[in-house]
């Protein structure tokens, strides 16, 4: 018979020790950029697919922007999506493509995009790029993205950087390296261990025959993190090109800050049930590429897990008056191991967007979390909601 001692071992190595493992050999293997494979061929067409819900603050710029980087064969398309604002004449001014949407009901960005395929269903292109209103491409990023997308004929995430405002304060600074480690970092380190990558949102390139085996019309407040599973339980890995870059900027006030986090960790929190099954599922259908990246998506976000990995090895130590000594070992051992690759990605990449002085600001960021976690238990957001606009930075 098993021993009280040996269970709780059992059960903290699975659920919080394998986990930590994955966690910290992602951080690990992410420190250093991929090597690009060479991509030598013509490219074809592509369509540029914005879904855009009142965006006049930032359509503008990011057309402006995003034309510089076109062939001359390729477009661009706006999804007007429920508009109250001049969204539509804008992107007319610049002699884009604006198709409208109005529905009351199916309201969100998936529905947004399903809208923008099914009119593109008689367009000749080869790939379609979904971009965010506030993005921008890195000059050459979409032509790389583009290419490595048409070369391996799957789907391809680029690196999407959000970065601080100039005037942003310590917190809003501590997002940007969190941001960091969770979009840029983590998915170098799944790469190298041949793990798909998860969808960002903006800055992803399609092959044409995706959208014949999927729809991209959803309700759900994370809706590229869903796709991007439901993408790998269809057989489709999606790559993850640090080489092609796409950037936004964060909300400089903390009330579009905490919109653009609840919507991100609640969604994330919610589907954390669901992933539990996919990893059943994917043992029992002996799919280990479904296990690992459903494994990696029940991680909670980088600081909530440090955080509980902390938590219950403080109280794991009260089985120490029982003399129950590997459950506190374990835990303990493993928060060091994440604390350790979280302060090297700081040293490696961060230590222009944080400073000493940001360390108050730090511990600011974590503790406005709880309000946040609070949250999903008395007032979960269900419903998407549009992050609060600033007008975009010049460089």
């Amino acid at each position: 018979m098993l021993s009280v001692e040996s269970l709780l071992v059992g059960m903290l190595l699975v659920l919080i020790g394998m986990p930590s493992l994955l966690l910290f050999l992602e951080l690990i293997l992410g420190q250093f950029p991929l090597k690009p494979g060479t991509v030598n061929i013509k490219r074809e067409s592509c369509v540029i697919l914005i879904p855009a819900h009142n965006e006049e603050p930032v359509i503008g710029r990011t057309l402006e922007k995003l034309k510089k980087e076109l062939s001359s064969f390729d477009e661009i398309l706006v999804v007007a999506d429920n508009c109250t604002d001049s969204t539509v004449t804008i992107c007319k001014h610049y002699g884009i493509e604006v198709i409208e949407r109005t529905d009351k009901e199916r309201i969100g960005k998936g529905y947004a995009l399903d809208f923008g395929i099914h009119h593109l269903q008689n367009s000749q292109f080869k790939t379609v790029v979904i971009v965010d209103a506030d993005c921008e491409f890195k000059p050459g990023s979409l032509d790389m993205l583009v290419k490595r997308s048409q070369y391996h004929d799957k789907i391809v995430q680029a690196k999407y950087l959000m970065k601080a405002p100039s005037d942003a304060d310590s917190k809003i600074r501590v997002a940007e390296f969190a941001w960091l480690i969770t979009n840029v970092i983590r998915p170098i380190g799944r790469t190298r261990l041949g793990i798909s990558s998860h969808m960002q949102g903006s800055g992803m390139a399609f092959p044409r025959a995706v959208f014949d085996k999927v729809s991209l019309a959803s309700a759900n407040i994370v809706e590229d993190f869903e796709l991007g599973l439901k993408l790998l339980q269809g057989g489709e890995k999606v790559l993850f090109d640090d080489s092609a870059v796409i950037v936004s900027y964060f909300p400089s006030s903390n009330e579009g800050l905490n919109i653009q986090r609840k919507r991100w960790e609640h969604g994330r929190l919610s589907a954390i049930y669901l992933l539990f099954k996919m990893m059943f599922k994917a043992m029992l259908d002996r799919r280990s590429d479904v296990f690992w990246m459903a494994l990696d998506a029940s991680i909670p976000p980088t600081i909530l897990w440090l955080m509980l990995v902390f938590a219950i090895g403080i109280l794991s130590t009260l089985l120490l008056l029982f003399s129950i000594y590997l459950p506190a070992i374990i835990l303990f051992f493993c928060f060091i191991l994440l604390a350790t690759a979280i302060f090297i990605s700081w040293i490696v990449h961060a230590r222009d967007i944080l400073q000493f002085k940001d360390i108050l600001g730090a511990f600011e960021y974590i503790f406005s979390k709880f309000s946040i976690y609070r949250t999903f238990f008395t007032s979960r957001q269900k419903d998407w909601v549009r992050t609060v606009r600033r007008k975009k930075h010049d460089e």
